[in-house]
């Protein structure tokens, strides 16, 4: 099952966590109204920061490097939800961020679940419980 609401991506600087005149650089992830965001692990200066565009002014080196760095974080994040399509699961921003960060939770068959009980209560059943 997935949806088919609309995907946002959005880049934004959080200068209330500015450090050395450097703020950390934000992507929000929205789909259906539902936010989540997650950390860049980027920086940049407010002053060459354009908010209307979510990238970096400029055509310093710095600038183009940041901005290549972005549109790969963009791109992944579109791979993530394609994955997600692929797969047939439910999408939400939530999901997506924890597919992003390789953090989704992976799906268990009943057999594993069996093997899974079956190691772990050998000592402590016996065999006719178990």
């Amino acid at each position: 099952m997935s949806t088919s609401k609309n995907l946002y991506i959005n880049f934004w600087i959080a200068k209330a966590k500015s450090r050395n005149g450097q703020c950390p650089i934000y992507v929000r992830i929205t789909i259906a109204g539902k936010r989540a965001e997650v950390s860049t692990q980027l920086a940049v200066e407010p002053s060459k920061w354009n908010s209307k565009s979510g990238r970096v002014n400029g055509r310093s080196e710095k600038a183009r490097v940041l901005n290549k760095l972005l549109w790969q974080i963009e791109a992944r994040i579109y791979e993530c939800h394609e994955a997600l399509r692929y797969e047939g699961k439910f999408i939400t921003a939530s999901s997506l961020k924890s597919r992003y960060l390789g953090k989704d939770d992976h799906t268990h068959t009943l057999r594993s679940i069996f093997k899974y009980h079956e190691t772990k209560m050998k000592g402590v059943l016996a065999h006719g419980t178990l």
